[in-house]
């Protein structure tokens, strides 16, 4: 997701380049992430979200003009959903634009093969980690990573080991 939002910024990535960590206090980032979300899930979903940010957090952050003219607009347009009293609590305390990223990211599919991907460069990074920290080269050996079937709270049901070598 991170390359998506690089990508909508008018950022220009190599196909393996590393977009970096998203700054979401900076108003670039935040307009690329609401464009994306709108994209993604819809425009009235987005002013549901911001609707009920606000509601939330009513000492957050004051919402642009122009940013109240597309709400009002949209909502003229179609209909915005209305934020359950859960999702308001959920919403408490929270940032618009980490909430938005949350729920992309969260409705983003990933393949097995990115995963693996994923789980092999972990434990690269990992290892990395452990040898600049002084274990000796060969001292800890990446096994291969697996399925399993105990998934944590991110949903993910595959593991990484790191073995230590005698």
């Amino acid at each position: 997701m991170r390359r998506s939002v690089a990508i909508q910024m008018g950022e220009k990535l190599q196909p393996d380049e590393d977009p970096g960590p998203l700054a979401l206090q900076s108003p670039n980032t935040q307009k690329a992430v609401e464009a994306l979300f709108e994209k993604r899930m819809g425009a009235s979903e987005l002013v549901a979200i911001k609707e009920g940010t606000r509601k939330a957090n009513p000492n957050q952050g004051k919402q642009s003009i122009a940013g109240q003219a597309f709400s009002e607009l949209n909502k003229l347009l179609k209909k915005p959903r209305e934020v359950s009293g859960t999702e308001l609590a959920a919403l408490k305390g929270q940032s618009l634009h980490k909430v938005l990223t949350t729920r992309m990211q969260n409705a983003e599919v990933v393949s097995p093969d990115q995963l693996k991907k994923l789980a092999a460069a972990r434990q690269i990074n990992a290892i990395n980690s452990l040898k600049s920290a002084g274990v000796a080269e060969g001292r800890a050996i990446a096994g291969a990573p697996t399925e399993t079937d105990q998934v944590g709270k991110e949903g993910v049901a595959l593991k990484i080991e790191i073995k230590s070598s005698k």
